[in-house]
């Protein structure tokens, strides 16, 4: 096999065997392999991750934040408040 288009005509490839001629891992050749071909089929754009999102410790507060803060109250108010109703993080400023 001599390039990917063999691999897509159904032939396997022997990573040892390209690891061999050279020199390296066969791991290597074969995540280089894969990263070429996953290339080739999407017209030569990188692979986003889209990472889960994660709940917020604030989430469940967010909407009586807002409240208190369209109101006029302080953020140490507000973080005093939201303390009183459960809320488990702390007080910290941001710049």
């Amino acid at each position: 096999m001599e390039n990917i288009s063999d691999y897509e005509k159904g032939f396997k490839v022997n990573y040892s065997k390209v690891a061999r001629r050279f020199n390296c891992d066969r791991r290597t050749v074969k995540a280089a392999f894969e990263k070429t071909l996953h290339l080739k089929q999407s017209n030569g754009k990188r692979p986003t991750k889209v990472r889960a999102k994660r709940p917020s410790i604030i989430d469940n507060y967010a909407a009586l934040v807002q409240k208190k803060f369209d109101s006029g109250l302080s953020a140490i108010s507000i973080y005093h408040l939201i303390k009183e109703k459960g809320f488990v993080g702390s007080y910290s400023t941001r710049s």
